[in-house]
């Protein structure tokens, strides 16, 4: 795609970030496991995906913005204890084949179930 062009969809979620510190923390005990290939994101990329919303046309991403705000308004600050580390194989191209990096999502518990993700 030319980089004039603006894509037509966005692959769109909803997610918290935890804090700095507690990013770091989670990255360096990934890093620290005898895992298969894979590519670990910075600190700042390490989010905790609430909803999946998917593939958006760009020309409701202010609408969607504006629905996740009022939802989430006055919504405060909650503990998370990471549970479990699972792995997902990566999303398919329909363009490249190859599936060398792999993400790894730590499934963690907080009155319910949620998935911290970092690829």
């Amino acid at each position: 795609m030319p980089r004039s062009e603006a894509p037509k969809n966005l692959r769109l979620f909803v997610a918290v970030y935890p804090p700095p510190a507690t990013a770091r923390v989670l990255l360096e005990v990934l890093a620290g496991l005898d895992l298969p290939p894979h590519r670990l994101v910075p600190p700042e990329q390490v989010h905790l995906t609430l909803q999946f919303i998917g593939d958006t046309p760009t020309s409701k991403l202010a609408a969607v913005t504006e629905t996740v705000r009022r939802a989430a308004g006055g919504l405060e600050g909650f503990p998370m204890t990471p549970q479990r580390l699972i792995t997902l194989p990566e999303r398919r191209s329909t363009s490249h084949r190859s599936q060398s990096k792999r993400s790894r999502w730590c499934t963690a518990r907080s009155g319910r179930t949620a998935r911290i993700t970092g690829r």
